[in-house]
């Protein structure tokens, strides 16, 4: 059994984003319609306590390409917040333990684009008020039932953290006579469409990562739409490797560039060469997610 925790990014252009967001949400939509019955078999039961409601959700399925899909859907009392998959300065990523995974081979984990919450000089990116992280499970028989229990970590955090645990249980009968409760199939293709986009170099901005000088690199973005000032970038790199907060910058010429600073944990060891992942927030828009590699 293998498990990947990755987002699947995809873009669309700023002038269309609404249209073609709106489109691919509908989509998504119909894909999962045409699973829904009732009476639904929808979630497993609420993980309830004074700062979150969790569980997990049945969100749709595809008999043909053997995918079954779930999110971790994530009620947050008002005031509080949890964390992306890197937290930033302060926070902790939720933390998966799968104690039982019958029927399945693979499990993909996708994150939707997050927010950025600063306070102290400290970025953190969070969820606030709900969430759903969905995911994709490949199954090993559509034939059979699935059976799952799923164990989390994770943190909150208001005027204080507080770290957390939920168990979910949830048993989906083989995929003929699975019945999906419309309101959490909405819900899933809602968190779904708000996922990243590809990164496309023919369509969308292009990225290059370089070095200036020890200990610090440049992004520099070239696209044909206007300078969105308030972009965020996310980065995201080998073990070991402390970023700071990318500050963006425009040159005479309205290039959009980042400089970011680093600090290596060993060293001996060097960037350059090295794959880093990117997720670049916009203003406006739809987020894009890639990976570049450091050049000298």
């Amino acid at each position: 059994m293998i498990l990947k925790f990755e987002m699947v990014p995809r873009h669309i252009s700023e002038r269309l984003c609404v249209l073609r967001g709106y489109g691919i949400f509908l989509s998504l939509c119909c894909l999962i319609a045409c699973c829904l019955t009732a009476p639904a078999m929808a979630a497993s039961q609420w993980d309830n306590n004074d700062y979150a409601q969790t569980r997990l959700i049945l969100g749709g399925y595809d008999r043909e390409r053997q995918e079954l899909y779930l999110g971790w859907h994530v009620r947050l009392t008002p005031g509080w917040k949890t964390y992306w998959r890197s937290p930033g300065d302060a926070g902790l990523p939720p933390r998966w333990s799968w104690n039982e995974m019958s029927n399945v081979q693979e499990v993909e984990l996708f994150w939707p684009t997050p927010e950025k919450y600063s306070i102290f000089g400290m970025e953190t990116y969070v969820y606030t008020y709900e969430v759903v992280l969905p995911m994709t499970l490949r199954l090993d028989d559509v034939g059979r039932p699935t059976v799952l229990d799923l164990g989390i970590e994770y943190m909150v955090c208001k005027d204080i953290c507080v770290p957390l645990q939920a168990r979910h249980q949830l048993t989906v009968p083989p995929l003929a006579g699975t019945q999906i409760n419309s309101d959490e199939a909405v819900l899933y293709a809602h968190y779904q469409s708000l996922l990243p986009r590809v990164h496309d170099t023919n369509t969308q901005p292009f990225f290059k990562l370089r070095h200036v000088e020890a200990g610090k690199l440049r992004l520099s973005v070239t696209n044909n739409t206007p300078v969105q000032k308030e972009t965020t970038v996310l980065i995201e790199g080998p073990e070991g490797v402390t970023f700071s907060v990318p500050q963006p910058a425009v040159t005479e010429g309205g290039r959009l560039f980042f400089d970011i600073y680093y600090q290596l944990d060993d060293e001996t060891l060097t960037l350059n060469g090295q794959n880093v992942r990117l997720t670049y927030i916009p203003g406006r828009g739809q987020a894009i997610e890639t990976v570049v590699v450091v050049e000298p």
